[in-house]
């Protein structure tokens, strides 16, 4: 939810919106994604979609809208290694974001960028936490210099960290996998295994 009556989902390759908090739906075709993998929205007109399509499934699009679904603006890109899926989607701000792409068995996770709102997406070059057998499950940033990356690695739970924008990189270990986080008042608070638990991470 946006707000308290506008709202939004996806199934497959369709995006669903309501206006009155969810009693009834309005369903629309997401142009060129077969299958939706993730939705993220900064206001109740500004989000985006991502998901995979193109023929064979080998390319990766981000769809963005500013109309709140009436109308959308495709973006695409093809990952390093084979078909993949968009683990995660993530914006800052109007400009700056970030998403996860997966491969299929071992070809492991990569990272991408945009600076201009989702209309060109940039592979981040370093593969000290991408590439085969890292599998990363979500990307966060707290501000344009500070970034989080969450990833393991031969069975290893691991956190890149960023804190001049995804210039450098630098590796620490965690104590257990992260599955997903929300930026909550300048901290990070994320589900982790084993089981339902929360890891909280401050950033310095």
């Amino acid at each position: 939810m946006a707000d308290e009556s506008r709202g939004y989902g996806t199934v497959a390759g369709k995006f669903y919106s309501t206006n009155d908090g969810g009693r009834s739906w309005i369903e629309r075709k997401l142009p060129e994604i077969v299958y939706a993998d993730h939705l993220f929205f900064l206001t109740p007109d500004l989000g985006w979609v991502s998901g995979g399509g193109g023929v064979g499934g080998n390319d990766f699009f981000v769809l963005r809208t500013v109309d709140g679904g009436r109308d959308w603006e495709v973006s695409g890109g093809t990952p390093p290694q084979g078909p993949a899926d968009v683990r995660d989607l993530f914006f800052l701000d109007p400009q700056r974001g970030w998403l996860v792409t997966w491969g299929y068995n071992d070809d492991g996770s990569y990272l991408y960028s945009t600076v201009d709102g989702g209309k060109h997406w940039t592979a981040d070059p370093d593969l000290s936490f991408q590439g085969k057998g890292k599998f990363a499950n979500a990307v966060r940033f707290t501000s344009a210099d500070r970034g989080f990356v969450f990833f393991s690695e031969g069975g290893h739970s691991s956190l890149a960290y960023t804190t001049d924008g995804g210039r450098q990189w630098h590796k620490q270990s965690l104590p257990r996998l992260v599955f997903n986080c929300q930026v909550f008042e300048g901290d990070l608070l994320c589900s982790s295994a084993e089981g339902f638990r929360l890891l909280t991470v401050r950033p310095r």
